[in-house]
This record gives C-alpha cells, structure tokens and sequence, in this order.
C-alpha cells in the first residue's frame, strides 16, 4: 500500500459519541423553545377568554341602566369549554354620581385579568 492511499474505514466510537451528544443538546434546546411557545400561547387563550368575560360583566352593569350595590359578588363564566370566576366590585367615589368597578377574573389555580372602570349615572 503506498502512503498516500488509506483504507477504508468507518466512523469511531469517539466521533459516533460527539455526534450524539450534539444533537442531544440540539433536541434539548428545541423542546425548551417549544414547551415556551406552548405556554403562551395557554395564557394568552386563558387571558382573550377573561377578557371576554371582563366584558360581559362590565356590559351588564352598564345595560341594567340602574345604578349597582355596593359591594362583592362572584359568579361562574363560562367561555370555549374554561369555566372561569369573575368577581364584581362596586365602590363608591367622592363624587356620588359615578361608582368604581373593579372586575377580576380567576381560573382555578391563580387570577388571569383585572379590569377596573368607572360607571355614572345615566
């Protein structure tokens, strides 16, 4: 055999191992980026369906064209098969006319939405 002609072999062990080890690390990376991408995009369809149910609340108080009681009261909301709790708020203001609204909405486990507002009389 001359010097400048080698045989031929496959890959070794060492370079079969680096190779692994680098698309291991390359896999983890990705799932990392995609489980983020996953729980974003949760929140941000738990928030859109809090939000809804923020609003509805905000129009009933504003529909009823009577002013709100004082006060607390909590109430399911059902929204794309989530059933969220929304609490209503109604405080008073210095000036009598107008009330302050405050309107929080909470999955389960932790709150998605405040909303806060100011209702007059009409």
């Amino acid at each position: 055999m001359k010097p400048w002609q080698r045989s031929a072999s496959g890959l070794t062990l060492i370079e079969v191992l680096v190779a692994l080890v680098v698309l291991a690390l390359a896999l983890a990376t990705a799932s990392q980026a995609i489980s983020g991408w996953l729980r974003a995009g949760q929140r941000q369809g738990e928030t859109l369906r809090a939000q809804l149910c923020a609003d509805n609340a905000m129009a009933e108080l504003r529909l009823t064209r009577q002013m709100p009681g004082i006060g607390s009261r909590t109430r399911p909301c059902e929204q794309a098969g989530l059933t969220l709790s929304v609490r209503t708020e109604v405080s008073p203001t210095p000036n009598p006319s107008f009330f302050r609204i405050d309107v929080q909405v909470f999955t389960p486990q932790n709150p998605v939405l405040r909303v806060t507002s100011i209702l007059g009389r009409y």
